[in-house]
């Protein structure tokens, strides 16, 4: 059975149920709004993330990636739920764009997770990365695509959603002006230039309840024996 690509884009404008973050749409116009992400002033480096609805905080220069905090993108729509991701490839893209002077250089990490809306417990699904990314001055906006990044099946049960986060590791910087993050502005259609491509997904595997009597009566038996 062929199964369709299920490809997301990430916009701006609020998710109803993790009111932090953006929206995940599944369809796009091309039409795009830029956001200031954290500040860069003062020449740092290290990890810090990019906020789907910018921020004026100061660049958090971790030595590590942090924790998810909800400022990332979420799929509202209750699609995924009884389905599973099949194994395969994921990808995406992501773009930039600058407010003045000067030159970065950065690995970016695009990290999927399952997120529960009871609970707003995170599960990890996987890291896409791009590393080596170089961005100078003058460059407009500049959108870079990641490789492939082989994931496991992913299932997804009640109340279970999809979140993507984006982190930028700055390697080199003498730019004295911020990074912008150029991310889909309209409600209803996502930007071509922000986009996570997973390999589709599938119902749910049905669970054979005889099997599972089987297994159980066979465990009973050898809890009697012993």
């Amino acid at each position: 059975m062929s199964i369709t690509p299920y490809i997301l884009y990430p916009i701006n404008p609020l998710s109803a149920v993790l009111t932090t973050a953006g929206l995940m749409l599944t369809s796009s116009d091309g039409t795009s709004a830029q956001k200031g992400i954290p500040s860069i002033t003062g020449h740092p480096l290290g990890y810090s993330e990019m906020w789907s609805q910018g921020t004026s905080n100061a660049w958090q220069s971790l030595g590590a990636l942090g924790n998810p905090s909800g400022n990332g993108w979420l799929r509202d729509a209750t699609t995924l739920e009884g389905n599973q991701f099949v194994a395969g490839n994921w990808s995406a893209k992501f773009s930039l764009n600058s407010t003045g002077n000067g030159s970065y250089g950065f690995d970016a990490y695009l990290r999927v997770f399952k997120y529960n809306s009871v609970s707003a417990l995170y599960t990890a699904v996987g890291v896409i990365n791009k590393k080596g990314v170089t961005y100078g001055s003058g460059s407009g906006i500049a959108t870079h695509t990641t490789g492939n990044f082989a994931f496991p099946a992913v299932p997804f049960y009640k109340n279970e959603k999809i979140y993507l986060d984006l982190w930028y590791d700055l390697t080199q910087n003498s730019a004295s002006n911020n990074l912008l993050l150029v991310e889909g502005a309209g409600s209803g259609f996502g930007f071509t230039g922000m986009v996570l491509t997973s390999p589709g997904y599938q119902p749910l595997p049905a669970v054979s309840s005889g099997s599972v009597f089987h297994r159980e009566d066979r465990h009973s038996r050898q809890r009697m024996i012993a």
